[in-house]
């Protein structure tokens, strides 16, 4: 198959397996709900073997069960703004070989979804990145909403193991005005993950 369509059949792919995650034009956040379980300091996630440093003075929350098959947390820096975390299976895994085309096929699903929502896209950018020694790819949209005059930020990073499953990523939602502090805490977590062995 060549690269352009193997690219696009990625990206059907999926449109059809991955659900969207919330936190469209601010919705969908966690801010004011309890969580089921708080980290601080270090996160270690087995299941999906990976760990963070929480950055100080902030927590990490858990709002599913803590046990097996956890796949990440999220730090709530505001109501409008947190950092996910997280670890899952591959749903390209039996689709394509190439890890860093399955991050760039993630990060374009992630920019469709957020077109179905968004009133106008003012920026966005897509480059290769590296997350801990993985291949990967960096993101940031900026784009505004029906209704309201803030214009939002999304910027990720998304890779995979060489044997293409897990695949994890770490994104930042928050506000243009919010963007420059919340950006360098992206920075931290990012610079902390580190792969651990699976349990």
């Amino acid at each position: 198959m060549t690269t352009k369509y193997k690219f696009i059949s990625i990206v059907l792919w999926l449109a059809a397996v991955v659900s969207p995650v919330g936190a469209i034009c601010g919705s969908d956040m966690h801010y004011g709900t309890a969580p089921v379980f708080t980290y601080q300091g270090t996160y270690q996630n087995g299941w999906w073997g990976y760990a963070i440093q929480i950055p100080k003075g902030y927590k990490g929350a858990s709002f599913s069960d803590p046990g097996a098959n956890q796949h990440g947390i999220n730090i709530v820096l505001s109501p409008k703004a947190e950092i996910y975390v997280n670890g899952q299976a591959n749903s390209l895994e039996e689709e394509t070989g190439d890890a860093p085309m399955t991050s760039i096929g993630y990060s374009i699903f992630r920019l469709n979804i957020i077109r179905q929502y968004a009133t106008e896209i003012r920026s966005y950018q897509l480059r290769k990145a590296n997350l801990g020694r993985l291949n990967g790819t960096y993101y940031i949209v900026s784009y505004m909403c029906s209704g309201l005059s803030e214009l939002f930020i999304e910027e990720a990073i998304i890779a995979v193991t060489p044997d293409k499953s897990p695949v994890y990523d770490i994104t930042l939602q928050t506000t243009a005005k919010r963007y420059k502090k919340d950006h360098e805490l992206f920075n931290q977590v990012v610079s902390r993950w580190h792969l651990i062995p699976r349990e």
